[in-house]
């Protein structure tokens, strides 16, 4: 949509201002998001940690592995978990491990290496408890591999809520707005302006739609009232002083003839010039006799014939006067 003049002006401040507002609320809404994922995150994998030091050690202890692994599978289920890895009392052996396949199936690997290609991993020990001697040992050593792709992926699909959202508020206003600025202001804006052309090339033929001045008492309804009414008040006395023009102008070219008349009936001719000595009148026909040439437009010194000297004189005389 194409925004000018006036409408222009309404709209940017009021869009950049909302912009900024939503940008604000956006920055301040995804910290809160991060920070609430990363803390469930968090002590999803602590629970995960405590379950795994209070139910494995009595099946490690006795080398009980199909105990074992319906523990592990059972974190490894968890969404914050990538792979659970047992190491033995010296950490130098694997003793089971089961990771997420890229179709959610289960793996069991004694490879290290693959593991490892995770870095982000908790290391914690395992102790078995002697309820007699109530001693603890290190029987083994469990090994998190967690996994943030579902906190990324969530904080992803934020940014795109959050710039979604902006523009869908950014358009939806635009649209409010013009669709308003054009009912009640732009369109009898527009309307005035076109009367007030008109006036200005004394055309009174327009005047300002009576839509926009039946409606609410509102200023562009006042505005478009004072307008016709003085559109009125001014074709009136437009029209009045043109007819006491015409009526002048009549009187003033009948006085004229009269006097043209008059003078045309005497036994003189005469002329009227300005202060260049150009003739200006029309000449009577005792003045074309007299001359014996059309006098109008032409400078008396060229009709009567002076010489350089009368000619300066005579114009100078003609300054004077």
């Amino acid at each position: 949509m194409t925004l000018h003049g006036l409408q222009k002006k309404i709209t940017l401040p009021i869009l950049i201002t909302t912009s900024v507002i939503l940008l604000i609320y956006g920055f301040f809404t995804y910290n809160k998001r991060e920070k609430n994922l990363y803390d469930d995150f968090n002590s999803a994998i602590q629970s995960a940690r405590e379950r795994i030091k209070a139910n494995l050690p009595d099946p490690i202890y006795k080398e009980d592995i199909e105990a074992i692994e319906p523990i592990i599978k059972t974190e490894v289920k968890q969404k914050e978990i990538f792979s659970v890895a047992v190491l033995d009392e010296d950490r130098k052996e694997i003793l089971f491990s089961i990771s997420k396949g890229p179709k959610g199936n289960f793996i069991t690997s004694k490879d290290i290496s693959k593991l490892e290609k995770n870095k982000e991993r908790i290391v914690d020990p395992i102790f078995w408890y002697d309820k007699f001697t109530r001693e603890k040992e290190i029987v083994a050593w469990s090994i998190l591999y967690v996994d943030k792709r579902h906190i990324k992926n969530q904080l992803r699909y934020e940014i795109y809520s959050i710039i979604f959202t902006i523009l869908l508020l950014d358009i939806s206003i635009v649209l409010i707005i013009s669709l308003i600025a054009n009912r009640f202001i732009i369109h009898p804006l527009q309307d005035i302006t076109e009367v007030t052309k008109k006036i200005s090339k004394s055309d009174f033929s327009k005047r300002v739609s009576k839509k926009y001045i039946l409606r609410s008492q509102d200023e562009i309804t006042l505005l478009s009232s004072y307008i016709n009414s003085m559109t009125d008040t001014m074709e009136s006395l437009t029209t009045n002083l043109k007819n006491e023009v015409d009526a002048q102008t009549k009187e003033i070219k009948l006085q004229n003839e009269s006097f043209t008349n008059l003078l045309s009936n005497l036994d003189q001719g005469f002329i009227i010039m300005d202060f260049k000595g150009e003739v200006l009148n029309d000449p009577t026909e005792k003045t074309l006799e007299i001359l014996g040439v059309n006098p109008k437009h032409r400078n008396v010194t060229e009709l009567f014939k002076l010489n350089n000297t009368e000619k300066v004189n005579f114009l100078k005389w003609l300054g004077h006067v």
